[in-house]
């Protein structure tokens, strides 16, 4: 490696901390190809693998101790996006303006009174918010007019600009199907979910009512049963306040990373817990494991046949990570790719 020398040498006069990334190193069995490094005479050798994002994290959170404190500079305000979404006539511009506490969009009893995507900023506790109200989502076949085609296409734009999406419900009518629909949209997108049950002060002591709807919430967003929900009225302004907690703390949540010691261990320990199910092509064998991305929190698995995961499997997984890793509220993505020999 006599150009590897050669840099280290230059390196290494200049008195700085210095970290070696061996790559192409795609999992433990491979970290022995790493103690070669070691004879540049650097202290800080870290096995990864730039395509399968493996020790990854580990590399960067080394670099990071090793920052000096940002004394002296503003921090970085957060900033969340969230999209209001839902059908016609839920309440989703009502809700913003109950937020903001300013008549600042269009409020009208009929359905598609918002007719484009409108972003809408407020800060609060040190968090910028950005709420998207979005046009109402209707079944394609009663989508009509041109106008009400391309608003209903930005309203899908903002679900993929967003990070949070709020799915606002009528506590009056119930869950539809199509609020299911709606849900599953934000859902397939990775995004994290909220349910906000609307005008719930209608419904306020109607026991039978409010079985009714908890029951519909249970059933027909049981595939987001991992959603926060919150009952709210953005007529007389109740609950809504809870919303600025709410986006906080999932954003927080959809956003960790875990080191790669801490995902495997949770994976080991599921997959003894309930191993894979032998099939005529083999048994699923998982090597190792690895997050790859947040929002949402993503997990590659290096495997010896990706086609051996089924369907099951990867949703027990994915709860069963939902529970070791401390993330209850949170979509959760799994990757699973063939582990090189």
């Amino acid at each position: 490696m006599p150009a590897d020398r050669d840099v280290a040498e230059r390196l290494r006069i200049k008195n700085k901390n210095i970290f070696i990334a061996a790559n192409k190193i795609d999992g433990p069995e491979l970290e022995h190809l790493m103690w070669d490094f070691y004879s540049l005479g650097m202290e800080k050798v870290f096995p990864v693998s730039a395509l399968h994002g493996y020790g990854i994290t580990s590399l960067v959170e080394e670099i990071a101790k090793t920052l000096p404190d940002a004394e002296g500079i503003e921090p970085q305000e957060r900033r969340i996006s969230a999209a209001i979404i839902g059908k016609p006539n839920v309440g989703k511009s009502s809700l913003i303006n109950r937020i903001l506490e300013d008549e600042r969009l269009i409020v009208s009893e009929l359905p598609g009174t918002t007719r484009d995507s409108v972003d809408i900023s407020i800060k609060s506790q040190g968090t910028e918010f950005i709420f998207i109200d979005t046009a109402g989502i209707r079944k394609k076949g009663r989508v009509k007019d041109k106008i009400e085609k391309f608003s209903v296409a930005k309203a899908l734009e903002s679900i993929g600009r967003c990070d949070i999406a709020v799915i606002v419900i009528d506590a009056e009518e119930g869950v539809s199907e199509q609020d299911a629909r709606i849900a599953s949209l934000a859902a397939s997108d990775g995004k994290g979910v909220i349910v906000a049950v609307n005008k719930s002060d209608l419904i306020d002591g109607k026991k039978d009512q409010i079985k009714r709807l908890k029951d519909s919430l249970s059933f027909q967003l049981r595939f987001v049963s991992f959603a926060p929900s919150i009952f709210l009225s953005a007529m007389t302004g109740k609950g809504v306040r809870k919303i600025f907690y709410l986006l906080s703390s999932l954003y927080s949540e959809i956003s960790t990373r875990i080191s790669t010691a801490s995902v495997n261990k949770a994976v080991e320990e599921i997959v003894s817990q309930h191993p894979p199910v032998h099939s005529g092509k083999g048994s699923l064998k998982i090597s190792y494991a690895t997050q790859a991305g947040i929002r949402p929190p993503t997990f590659v698995l290096f495997v010896n046949k990706p086609d051996l995961m089924t369907a099951s499997y990867e949703r027990y997984l994915i709860n069963r990570l939902r529970e070791q890793l401390k993330l209850p509220h949170s979509p959760i993505k799994i990757v699973a790719r063939e582990k090189r020999k």
